[in-house]
């Protein structure tokens, strides 16, 4: 069919338990801009998935399930995986790593999901998924090609799909944050919120690994593939919402 919803949502345990005023609103919006998506398949892109060093691993198993408990809350999911989209993406280039766990076939074919799929997924009414793990390669040009190529596996599937860039953005805002603190953090983010507003990611595919490894994200990689997926579809990046998580940045993002 075509292409449902594109985001860039956070996964920070924050969006759920909700402990500040930021994080409400944060919340809030993230149902406010998922409301009535009627995807058939959610695709979605996490940096806390399985992560293999030959190119962004595809799960291919019949299904992935995970449970991730947050405070009081048990987010739980248990979701039967799109062969026939995983076979597009997979189709498109050799850096679309096929991932398989026990087995291909039956109810041992299920996979695990981490919590930077799991907390996205939890505001969507979906039962069928594709889930794919992040490539943390210094290739701007190649994430941005697979990217495109994501955009036309998506688009050339029989069913209706919804895209989900799961990330948080840079984790060195604080020194009493785990990773402490760097200025680069703060550049960062201005940096992928004027990428965003502007359409314009020429500036983020020219950072360099210092500056990324300074900042501390764990988005650099998912937003230049996310940059060749709304350039390949001629989408235009919205923004919608930013702020920071004692040491971390959350943005929600769409495009349209």
């Amino acid at each position: 069919m075509t292409l449902s919803r594109v985001y860039v949502i956070p996964h920070g345990d924050e969006i759920i338990s909700m402990p500040n005023e930021d994080a409400r609103v944060m919340n809030g919006k993230i149902k406010e801009v998922t409301r009535g998506d009627d995807a058939d398949t959610i695709a979605i892109i996490s940096p806390h998935f399985l992560r293999v060093s030959s190119g962004v691993a595809v799960i291919n198993t019949n299904y992935v399930s995970g449970e991730y408990k947050i405070k009081r809350r048990n987010i739980k999911g248990h979701y039967r995986v799109d062969k026939d989209l995983n076979s597009r993406i997979l189709g498109s280039s050799r850096y679309f790593v096929e991932t398989i766990f026990v087995t291909t076939e039956g109810r041992l074919s299920n996979f695990p999901l981490d919590f930077g799929s799991l907390i996205p997924l939890s505001f969507f009414d979906v039962d069928t998924v594709s889930v794919m793990g992040q490539w943390r390669a210094y290739h701007p040009k190649i994430l941005r090609r697979l990217g495109a190529l994501l955009y036309q596996a998506v688009s050339s599937s029989r069913s209706l799909i919804s895209v989900v860039f799961s990330a948080d953005q840079a984790h060195a805002h604080s020194r009493s944050g785990r990773y402490g603190y760097d200025p680069r953090a703060r550049e960062y983010d201005e940096m992928i919120i004027n990428s965003i507003k502007d359409n314009d990611f020429r500036e983020l595919a020219k950072v360099k690994d210092e500056f990324i490894e300074g900042a501390k994200p764990d988005s650099f990689w998912l937003m230049l593939m996310f940059s060749g997926f709304v350039d390949r579809g001629n989408l235009r990046p919205v923004f919608h919402y930013y702020y920071v998580q004692r040491y971390f940045g959350m943005m929600l993002a769409t495009a349209v």
